[in-house]
């Protein structure tokens, strides 16, 4: 068995072996408590981000230079339009929302990842494991 080089994953002792393979489990773990954290951080930078775009629509709706909704003087000012005013106006808000929901959405993603890898290597380990017990801890050949 043998696993291609990553920085989250590197080991002294074979993956081959049961300390191999235990080693790895253990890095799987740390790489999952670091997601866990990552994904919490991103979680938080998305809301941050989304309450800041909701208050400065809020104070954009209520700022007396937005159009109110209505017929004056035979011109018609309809929700849609003071909409598009309003979101004109935070543009920059909506994409840096958008940017955090993206990054808490690939957190998300690799934690996935890692969970279902720190499964696959469970199953390696406990295969490595039964193969020395049936060879007594000798190399097979």
């Amino acid at each position: 068995m043998s696993y291609p080089a990553s920085d989250a994953f590197r080991t002294a002792a074979p993956a081959d072996t049961p300390p191999g393979a235990e080693a790895r489990l253990e890095d799987i773990q740390g790489a999952l408590e670091k997601a866990g954290k990552d994904l919490a951080e991103a979680a938080d930078d998305e809301t941050d981000a989304e309450l800041a775009r909701d208050a400065a629509r809020d104070r954009l709706l209520l700022d007396p230079a937005c159009p109110k909704c209505g017929t004056f003087d035979h011109v018609r000012v309809t929700v849609a339009q003071r909409d598009a005013w309003v979101n004109s106006q935070i543009t920059d808000l909506e994409s840096e929302y958008r940017h955090k929901k993206r990054a808490r959405e690939r957190a998300e993603n690799r934690l996935r990842i890692l969970e279902r890898q720190g499964g696959i290597q469970q199953s390696i380990a406990r295969s490595v494991t039964e193969t020395y017990r049936g060879t007594n801890g000798r190399q097979w050949s």
